[in-house]
Formats: C-alpha cells, sequence, structure tokens
C-alpha cells in the first residue's frame, strides 16, 4: 500500500455526498476507536466496515471493546438498514438478523467466560487459555478480546479481580445461557 495524506476527516452526523446518494457518518467504535459507518437514509444503504460481515471482528478495550461493539452494533440496527455493505463478505440483505447473530456471538462469548468462572477463581492467563484453544489465537486477538469482557464484567459487578486472579462476585445470578463452543 503507498501511504496517503488525508486532506480532512469527517465526524458522527457529517454527510457525505456520493453519487445519488448522502451518506450519514456513524461513528461505531469496537473493532478500531475510530471505526465509521456510512448511512443512507433513503435508500437504506449502510456501508458497515468491519462491524458485521462474514466473521466478527476483533475488538480489544483501546478500540471500544465489547461495550462499545455493542453500542454500535445497538446504533445501526436503529437506523433499520435495508443492505449492509461490510468490509468483508457478500451483500447483507438480512441486516437486522446478521446484527442480532453478531451480538449473539460477543454474548457468548461472555457466557462462556461466566461458565469458566463459575468452576472457581482463576488467572487472567488462564481464562485466556480456556477461552482460546488456539495458541496463536491467545496471543492475538484472544487477550484483548478476554481483557474486553472482563473489564465489561467487572463494570456491571458481575466479577473481580485483583492483581492475580479473576473471580465471580458471589450472589450474583448470572445468566445460565449455554453458548456454543468455539476459538474466536
Amino acid at each position: 500500500m503507498s501511504p496517503a495524506d488525508p486532506d480532512g476527516s469527517v465526524e458522527e452526523g457529517d454527510v457525505v455526498p456520493m453519487g445519488g446518494y448522502r451518506f450519514e457518518v456513524l461513528h461505531t467504535p469496537g473493532h478500531s476507536p475510530g471505526h465509521i459507518s456510512l448511512f443512507d437514509r433513503e435508500s437504506g444503504i449502510l456501508f458497515g466496515g468491519d462491524l458485521v460481515g462474514d466473521v466478527v471482528a476483533w475488538y480489544t478495550p483501546a478500540s471500544g471493546g465489547v461495550t462499545g461493539y455493542l453500542e454500535s452494533l445497538k446504533k445501526i440496527a436503529k437506523c433499520t438498514p435495508r443492505l449492509i455493505l461490510p468490509s468483508h463478505g457478500a451483500v447483507i440483505d438480512d441486516p437486522i438478523g446478521k446484527i442480532d447473530r453478531v451480538r449473539e456471538r460477543l454474548l457468548a462469548r461472555e457466557r462462556k467466560m461466566l461458565d469458566i468462572l463459575s468452576e472457581g477463581t482463576i488467572s487472567f492467563f488462564e481464562l485466556v487459555c480456556r477461552m482460546f484453544g488456539n495458541e496463536m489465537v491467545r496471543f492475538f486477538p484472544g487477550t484483548g478480546i478476554t481483557e474486553s469482557h472482563v473489564q465489561k464484567l467487572v463494570g456491571e459487578g458481575k466479577i473481580e479481580r485483583d492483581d492475580a486472579e479473576i473471580r465471580i462476585v458471589l450472589g450474583n445470578d448470572i445468566d445460565k445461557t449455554p453458548h456454543r463452543r468455539s476459538d474466536v
């Protein structure tokens, strides 16, 4: 790739005209902190970037984390797009269904983490290893994904961590909906 110098920037709510379309800029962090999606309200077309597509994009706390990702999915669902044109994969002609499947995948990871923690206190390293079977995936993106979920669950008061260990908060009513086993 060749380097390029930007000649401007866009922000939430800006409108980018392209041909006969007027795409509104939606700030949609989660996969990356500056991630945007572009939505034409008249046609219902959404350029979703890496937010939805053939695979669930990786995320880390610095990119907005799982919390940012879930909020971004909610934001694009609220637009009720007719089509999503993702960065990777085919045109999505069932946008709300696809958004729901991505959200479910993120929440399934969280349920898997809570299932693991329900067995007892564990170190962060052990948690990453149990979340992701593939050694390379553990390093990237597994560590960042795991940290994103840990931060979210600590913030919700469902788990706690000290310097060396992570555990479920006693007396917490954790949802025990089963999850599907997956490395990513």
